[in-house]
């Protein structure tokens, strides 16, 4: 074991004659001092107590030191199954008596993307002999770089920050064939810093991977430093950073509001730079964060339904109220005019005219309509 070399239960009672004095290879390890959890063999019968008690403790000190492994990455570092031990990765975090951490940390997420997009910009003419066209943000749509080669064909650069445990996937290929199209590409090259691809994927002829092993042919020592910062470091950490952005969002929903301007997720997305829905489930939320009385506009972000049609319905109750007051005046309000009072470009889209005029006891407003074109045509041809 010292030189790194294990046996297994077969080698060793082969040697030792084993069963013979009904010795497992289980006892064998366990007087030796083995760590189970990092045994490189196929583990003997019987171990699932002593990985349990390995996992919790392992994860016990890597919480100390701030870090939350998902499930994933546990499961490829250790060879087993959360599943089979613990129910699920919550059950393992709620026997060290923490809780798992689920959402990604966005600013480590944007910090490993900017690390190695830098790389790749240091390189791109040098190595990999291309003409930067277009850069895009970390939080931009669309791919990543944009260059052209010494023939003038459009090269695109997908960055795939990914930790070591983390395999370029089938959905990533299909991003990579909208990107294709819709950029007018020629070729596209995936720099990544995974270890493999997943199975049973074909490369299209035209997309070309760069695995870490690649990058290390690439890239100096210094910057190959940086790129195992950006495998090994999760990404699943315990901070501050998201609960402070979203109070600034509410804030600046509060603020715009206030000034009367039209507030909307695109807004919020170009004024910080983000992706809105890593911060809120819904717009709607963010507008029930912020204490503003939503319209209509808004409710349709509520996944609620009972929630939903009682916003609904405090909105059709302001309706009928401007409608009321605008019928005692002698004017009967369009759809028009309702849009206009209430920022609404279809009402219909919510609720019929006639079905609000119907709520108030006054005649629809299409039978209204009827009903003056037929006094006005009386009048034009009276009877004899």
């Amino acid at each position: 074991m010292q030189q790194g070399s294990y046996h297994s239960y077969k080698e060793l009672d082969k040697k030792f004659n084993l069963g013979k004095f009904k010795i497992t290879s289980k006892k064998i390890y366990l007087e030796a001092g083995v760590d189970f959890l990092s045994y490189p063999l196929k583990r003997p019968a019987g171990c699932q107590e002593i990985l349990k008690k390995e996992l919790i403790g392992y994860l016990r000190n890597e919480i100390s030191n701030n870090h939350y492994p998902s499930r994933r990455e546990i499961e490829n570092k250790f060879r087993v199954k959360i599943g089979e031990l613990f129910g699920d990765i919550e059950g393992l975090y709620a026997k060290v008596g923490s809780k798992y951490v689920k959402k990604n940390n966005q600013r480590i997420k944007e910090e490993k993307a900017k690390l190695l997009t830098n790389a790749v910009l240091k390189i791109l003419s040098s190595k990999l002999g291309l003409t930067l066209l277009v850069l895009r943000d970390v939080n931009q749509q669309g791919i990543d770089i944009i260059a052209e080669d010494h023939e003038g064909k459009r090269v695109g650069i997908e960055i795939k920050a990914f930790n070591k445990f983390e395999s370029i996937k089938k959905k990533n290929l299909d991003q990579i064939k909208v990107f294709i199209s819709k950029e007018n590409l020629n070729k596209i090259i995936i720099i990544t810093t995974a270890s493999r691809i997943s199975k049973n994927i074909n490369l299209p002829k035209n997309v070309n991977v760069f695995l870490y092993r690649d990058l290390c042919r690439l890239f100096s020592k210094d910057i190959i430093e940086q790129l195992d910062y950006v495998r090994n470091y999760s990404i699943h950490i315990e901070t501050l950073d998201k609960e402070n952005k979203r109070k600034e969002i509410i804030q600046f929903v509060k603020s715009e509001t206030a000034k009367h301007h039209k507030i909307s997720v695109n807004s919020i997305d170009n004024h910080f730079k983000i992706d809105f829905y890593t911060y809120f489930k819904n717009f709607y939320e963010v507008i029930e964060k912020a204490g503003i009385e939503p319209d209509f506009t808004m409710i349709r972000g509520i996944t609620d339904e009972d929630k939903r049609n009682i916003e609904k319905e405090f909105l059709i109750g302001k309706i009928l109220k401007f409608i009321e007051s605008e019928t005692k005046k002698g004017y009967y309000p369009t759809g028009e005019d309702i849009g206009e009072n209430f920022g609404i470009k279809h009402i219909w889209n919510y609720i019929r005219m006639s079905d609000l005029y119907k709520r108030l006891n006054l005649p629809p407003y299409l039978e209204r309509e009827h009903r003056i074109r037929r006094l006005k045509q009386c009048n034009r041809f009276p009877r004899i």
